[in-house]
């Protein structure tokens, strides 16, 4: 029987080349080094709602998200060579005020780093934050410019391209869709952030004109936003399990 080891190992490696498991990694904040960003800035406003319960879809409320921690050769992480299949960033939708025919949200790419300027208070602006008139409270405005006082800029702040929309058009409003999970389906954005293609800053979550649907962020237990990516495991990695489990099994024939 323990000459037959080398053959399995053989014959194990050459099936792990082809054919290999997916793996489905959920990302929360604050579970094995993970950390999410969200905040929201309000039409008109200089406050900040970094440390607000909600992530808007509503017109005029657009919210950034920047998961920090997926990326690395730790466990749990997405590894520079791991193919991504599918990746969607999952929210709990707690109220909905949109019309029947309104209900749509368009996921954009982050251009700028705003990981300190999201804040952490509900509506107090402090020096540095986000605000719909100031990207950095009270001194430096939006837009490559950094002068622009009409929220964030369009091509310059994030991405005009569209990257994921989340279409719920039919669904009886409103209230539709309230106290269920939805997944906004950000594969590509994840696959560039992966390759370097473009720098994890986040997206931005910008609801269409007369969208009211509002989501709850990281600061309302159990039900914070969460990305879920799944993932083909490097061949080294299966190799890794493939020689694990025949070290076992040897064992056990002792």
């Amino acid at each position: 029987m323990k000459a037959m080891t080398p053959i399995v190992l053989i014959v194990g490696a050459l099936l792990c080349s082809e054919v290999r498991a997916v793996e489905v990694l959920t990302f929360e904040n604050g579970v094995n080094g993970v950390q999410i960003l969200d905040g929201r800035v309000r039409s008109g406003r200089d406050t900040n709602w970094g440390g607000a319960n909600v992530i808007a879809g509503h017109t005029n409320q657009p919210s950034t998200i920047i998961v920090d921690g997926m990326f690395g050769n730790g466990a749990g992480q997405i590894s520079p060579g791991a193919p991504i299949v599918d990746a969607k960033l999952r929210m709990y939708m707690y109220h909905n005020i949109a019309s029947d025919n309104d209900q749509t949200l368009h996921a954009h790419v982050m251009n700028v780093d705003l990981r300190s300027h999201i804040g952490n208070k509900d509506g107090e602006v402090e020096d540095g934050e986000m605000t719909w008139t100031k990207k950095s409270w009270p001194n430096v405005g939006w837009g490559a410019n950094e002068d622009g006082s009409d929220g964030p800029v369009s091509g310059e702040d994030y991405s005009a391209d569209i990257y994921s929309v989340l279409d719920a058009v039919g669904l009886p409003a409103p209230d539709a869709g309230v106290n269920e999970w939805f997944d906004i389906d950000l594969t590509s954005i994840v696959q560039d952030w992966q390759d370097g293609t473009y720098a994890n800053n986040g997206v931005v979550i910008i609801g269409q004109e007369g969208s009211g649907m509002y989501f709850w962020s990281t600061e309302q237990p159990g039900f914070e936003p969460r990305m879920i990516v799944s993932i083909i495991p490097e061949p080294a990695s299966a190799m890794l399990m493939l020689l694990g489990a025949s070290v076992l099994a040897r064992r056990r024939r002792r």
